[in-house]
């Protein structure tokens, strides 16, 4: 009778192709994260049991602790070669991988849709990435009329919808982008633009787009002192903040929360006085420099002298509590030729400096290796500090959905 049942049961259940809930997801927490969606093609319930928000949330917690993490460097730009832009450059290997003495390569990712979409819908001063947020770009495009305007776009699924235009007239300007994501799609976010300023002043100009309301709003914000945000490049965002960091005093960060407070601004004093930049390392803002490991002043003088690569971590955010977290000496990273550019999103001892023209480099503080990387073929000014061309891109373990928008706009 057993037997029976269950030959019965199984010829029921080849010939409806249908799997029970519980099976089918036991099956699907098995699978990765790329078959998963493909998966969606199947049936109506395969569907219906992919895109729930609940099924999203136990997947990343129950598989992407076992799965390895990936990441890359985007370029700033984006192009083909002897056409319009069309294109983003992936600096594949500045990862793991380089500091296995494996070589850097160049790769392509379509951005987005087909070539001839691309040559219909493009500027011809073409795109740029601005920001990135939890796997999602925001990018910018410039018409022959210098009138920008923005979209988002998921490089993994393709997605991208267009922002209407900003209403404000500013002419210098940093972009950053916040991301509120519930069970692996976009609830909300928020682009803004600081913008900058050359004079000494309290109030500090800020324009909004909110995609809850489908509109820009503009705010003077604010601030405890005078200051200018003239070198303020481009901001960090960290627990729902946008932090920008004076990239020539290099004593100040302006923290501006477009949730919570966006008529006032907070500035966070740096530690240290060397060169540096802001980062987030291990859940915590951060911030790394690079000394003189003999305290000189005239850093001319001792070119070639052994450094100090200083990371400081904001231990209590509120009360502004910095901690040297690490003070390692280098030899071959000189501050006159190299400055930080990023810490590694992974391995807590790699850290990414930059150089003028197309050098990069890693460096791992335990083993003191020190891997460069150049690459003169890259389109871009040569002269120009990598830092403002790279950003880093960390491959989330769900892809991010980007929803129907609620307000009216062309849809990309």
């Amino acid at each position: 009778m057993g037997s029976a049942k269950r030959s019965k049961c199984g010829q029921s259940f080849s010939s409806t192709g249908y799997v029970p809930d519980g099976i089918l997801i036991h099956i699907l927490h098995r699978m990765p994260v790329k078959s998963v969606f493909r998966s969606k093609c199947v049936s109506k319930q395969w569907f219906s049991i992919i895109s729930e928000p609940s099924f999203v949330e136990d997947y990343v917690e129950r598989v992407s602790p076992s799965q390895p993490r990936q990441w890359t460097f985007l370029k700033r730009s984006m192009h083909v070669e002897g056409s319009i832009p069309l294109e983003y450059d992936l600096l594949k290997n500045l990862n793991a991988s380089l500091i296995d003495n494996e070589s850097t390569s160049i790769s392509m990712v379509a951005f987005p849709g087909n070539e001839k979409q691309q040559q219909e819908s493009l500027s011809p001063h073409g795109d740029v990435i601005v920001a990135i947020s939890n796997g999602v770009l925001l990018c910018r495009r410039m018409d022959m009329l210098n009138v920008y305007d923005y979209c988002i776009f998921n490089p993994i699924t393709r997605r991208c919808i267009a922002l209407p235009a900003p209403t404000s007239s500013f002419r210098s300007f940093s972009e950053g982008f916040l991301t509120h994501v519930e069970g692996g799609t976009i609830a909300s976010f928020k682009v803004v633009r600081l913008e900058k300023c050359k004079e000494l002043t309290t109030i500090q100009n800020f324009e909004v787009f909110d995609s809850e309301t489908g509109e820009w709003r503009e705010y003077k914000a604010n601030l405890p002192q005078p200051v200018s945000s003239l070198f303020c490049l481009r901001p960090v965002a960290f627990n729902g903040i946008l932090h920008w960091f004076d990239w020539v005093a290099m004593d100040i960060i302006i923290a501006y929360d477009p949730y919570k407070n966006p008529n006032c601004c907070r500035l966070i004093n740096l530690p240290g006085s060397s060169r540096g930049m802001c980062d987030v390392f291990q859940g915590r803002l951060a911030c790394i420099e690079l000394s003189s490991a003999n305290d000189y002043d005239d850093r001319q003088d001792h070119h070639g002298s052994d450094w100090n690569l200083n990371l400081w971590t904001l231990q209590d955010y509120d009360k502004e509590d910095w901690h040297l977290e690490k003070k390692d000496t280098i030899s071959d990273v000189s501050d006159d030729q190299w400055a930080p550019m990023a810490c590694h999103p992974l391995n807590p001892d790699v850290f990414y400096f930059f150089g003028k023209g197309t050098r990069v480099a890693s460096l791992n503080v335990q083993t003191k290796k020190l891997e460069v990387a150049d690459h003169p073929d890259l389109v871009g000014d040569a002269g120009a500090w990598y830092w403002l061309l790279l950003f880093q891109f960390v491959l989330p373990p769900w892809p991010t959905a980007i929803p129907q928008p609620t307000w009216k706009a062309i849809k990309s």
